[in-house]
């Protein structure tokens, strides 16, 4: 089991296996790194924080927040997709939401970024789901005056759903979570990708004995992501992103997790906009669209906007005018939402 940990993976991804080989590479001193972006970060640097958050199972999590100038109007934590992280694209999503006037803060999960963990290894979702839990109590604390959002794309759409609802089961002090803001969440599995029961006893069966091994059939590629030329060019560059195979635990706990997910939607009462591009081959849009019609929120409190011909990342990848209405259309929902 030690060794599959790296000898199945390609060279490029043996560079970033670890934590201690990821903290090496600083993403924002990659050439690829969005100049605008990068100047923005620079000006924003004293209002600017990088830390370790410890979870309760004694795990350190890389976290970034950021203030703005002026008094904040509200707080939303960002929620980083499957082997993504908090410095390339979504450094950009918390500039666009300070400049807005919000205080903004990430944790990236186990397995990713600079966290601890192998490179999008995930052998426990709940318990990943669990230190994303503590950490928005933590940060609830330090800004009690606040309001809180959860912004989530793809995976961490999912990831944003179920902490939403976990807010309600907890019964949490202070109502944390006012909002979500959901950009082609992870919810459900297509009919047409659905595994066989056969392939998915096998994935059971090997996710216990090699957990680690990456060998799960993955059509997933940045290339299927980015419409835009010249933001593929950048996404291709992404120094910490994961582009190997899913480990098959990882696969395992991720199909749970959408079944979970799929079962508790009538639980989602907290007010939300989702959001989808009507040509997303990565994540299901017919998971969005059920979404809206189960939460169990009253129909003012959840909205849906569908993109035409739009593909996965919505904030980062689509060309004019897309890119500029789907961020009138998050900007004018959170800053009604606090």
């Amino acid at each position: 089991q030690g060794a599959s940990r790296t000898m199945f993976l390609p060279a490029s991804m043996q560079k970033i296996e670890t934590a201690e080989k990821r903290r090496t590479i600083t993403p924002e001193d990659h050439p690829m790194f969005p100049a605008e972006t990068k100047q923005m970060l620079e000006k924003l640097a004293s209002s600017t924080t990088d830390e370790y958050f410890t979870s309760s199972r004694g795990l350190r999590l890389f976290t970034r927040t950021m203030t703005p100038t002026d008094p904040p109007r509200g707080a939303i934590l960002i929620c980083h997709g499957y082997g993504d992280h908090l410095r390339w694209f979504l450094c950009d999503t918390m500039v666009k939401f300070v400049e807005a006037g919000f205080v903004v803060t990430g944790l990236e999960m186990e397995g990713h970024g600079w966290s601890d963990g192998n490179i999008a290894m995930l052998d426990n979702f709940e318990l990943a789901l669990q230190d994303v839990f503590e950490y928005l109590k933590h940060m609830q604390k330090k800004f009690s005056e606040l309001r809180w959002l959860i912004f989530g794309e793809s995976m961490g759409g999912m990831v944003a759903i179920r902490a939403s609802i976990e807010a309600q089961k907890q019964g949490w002090e202070g109502e944390p979570v006012h909002g979500a803001i959901l950009q082609a969440p992870m919810c459900t599995i297509a009919p047409e990708m659905k595994p066989s029961e056969f392939m998915v006893g096998a994935l059971r069966v090997l996710s216990h004995i090699i957990p680690s091994v990456p060998m799960v059939p993955s059509d997933i590629s940045v290339e299927k992501m980015i419409r835009r030329p010249d933001m593929l060019a950048v996404g291709k560059a992404n120094p910490l992103c994961y582009v190997g195979l899913p480990r098959l635990a990882t696969a395992r706990e991720l199909y749970d997790a959408t079944l979970k997910l799929d079962s508790e939607m009538e639980q989602m009462k907290t007010p939300f906009l989702v959001l989808h591009g009507s040509a997303d081959v990565i994540t299901n849009i017919e998971g969005s669209r059920a979404l809206h019609a189960r939460a169990g929120c009253s129909p003012e409190k959840k909205t849906i906007k569908v993109y035409e011909d739009a593909w996965h990342a919505l904030t980062s990848g689509e060309p004019e005018p897309v890119n500029g209405e789907v961020w009138r259309d998050i900007l004018e929902w959170a800053q009604a939402n606090v």
